[in-house]
């Protein structure tokens, strides 16, 4: 009995020391996890980036190659038209009278042209409006013979313009009244064809003196001649450039016209800040690199670029009296039928 005691016991002991010699199991690892920076959110919670919206359409244009047209090129090498949301087809429509059926037909949706034409359109039936004045002043000067000490010295002599019923012929009208002058009767006004040609006869002797716009003022100085009057300096009210659209287009997405003016002010706003940035955008546009040329564009146009181009009812009026000596349809015809000013006011009350 005692013998199978001491053989338990031994087995006992052997088992224990089997026990002690056998290497542990290795603890479990945990996995392998990469370093995460504080600032970085859980995979979890990670957020997508909405696509940037995108961009809407505009089809424009301007139709003149000058100072009084360039608030739309400010706007799209300034990057204003993409900043307000806009992919604007900016394109140049040589004459009204192809820009304007353009616009009623909608194959252009905004145009910056000059007021009288659309106020004409309008007049003859077309459902359009203007909803913003860039030059609400005439930009033009005449320049003579220097001979000629003053404006009133034209009495009994000629004045070319280019064409009758135009901007020059209007601006002819209107100094010469305010010189107490009647044209016709104490000025002849003589059609030149163009504004180069209205300044080449003066240089030939045909005419003594002509209504000339910038930079052409420029090459009249140059030529020696005399400035009798700056038109531009005494603001005399006239839409020599605005911008219209459809009416329609105005009560039922009016979004576009909204971002269009406000990238126009935007503009704007830069060119009179900047002269020099004015200057390069205006050449580019004009193919123009001549310093003195471009001054005299800048130096013109940049003091009439309104800081919100409200379009002035005095401005239409004008219009209205010069369309009436040709179309008696605007002979009391309310100037309130021809623009609205809303979009502006919006831009003015969230300044």
């Amino acid at each position: 009995m005692a013998r199978a005691g001491r053989l338990l016991g031994l087995l006992l002991c052997g088992a224990l020391l089997v026990a002690c010699e056998r290497p542990a199991s290795p603890a479990p690892t945990a996995a392998r996890t990469e370093p995460r920076s504080a600032s970085a959110p859980p995979a979890a919670a990670a957020t997508t980036v909405a696509p940037a919206p995108a961009l809407l359409p505009v089809r424009a244009a301007y139709t003149a190659v000058s100072g009084s047209m360039a608030p739309a090129w400010f706007a799209a090498d300034g990057g204003f038209f993409a900043q307000q949301g806009l992919d604007v087809d900016l394109r140049f429509v040589a004459t009204s009278t192809t820009l304007t059926p353009a616009l009623i037909s909608g194959e252009v949706q905004i145009a910056e042209t000059g007021g009288g034409e659309i106020i004409q359109a309008t007049l003859a039936g077309a459902d359009l409006v203007l909803v913003g004045a860039l030059v609400p002043v005439l930009v033009f000067s005449i320049y003579g013979d220097p001979a000629l000490g003053r404006l009133e010295d034209l009495a009994g002599k000629r004045l070319a313009v280019s064409r009758y019923g135009s901007a020059t012929d209007y601006a002819a009208q209107q100094a010469l009244k305010r010189a107490d002058l009647v044209p016709g009767r104490d000025v002849a006004v003589i059609q030149a064809g163009g504004v180069p040609e209205a300044l080449a006869a003066v240089q030939a002797g045909g005419v003594e003196a002509a209504v000339v716009s910038p930079p052409t003022t420029l090459q009249a100085r140059q030529a020696g001649l005399r400035e009798l009057v700056d038109l531009g300096a005494q603001e005399v009210p006239y839409l020599q450039a605005s911008v219209a659209l459809g009416r329609g287009q105005l009560s039922e997405e009016p979004e576009r016209a909204r971002r269009f003016l406000r990238a126009l002010v935007a503009g704007m706003d830069r060119a009179r800040r900047e002269p020099e940035w004015a200057k390069a955008v205006i050449g580019q546009y004009t193919r123009t690199q001549d310093p003195a040329v471009l001054d005299e564009t800048y130096r013109a146009f940049a003091p009439r670029y309104p800081a919100l181009p409200y379009v002035p009812a005095e401005a239409v009026e004008a219009s209205l009296a010069e369309i009436a000596e040709r179309d008696e349809r605007a002979r009391g015809a309310d100037p309130a039928r021809f623009y609205d000013n809303s979009l502006v006011a919006e831009i003015e009350a969230r300044r």
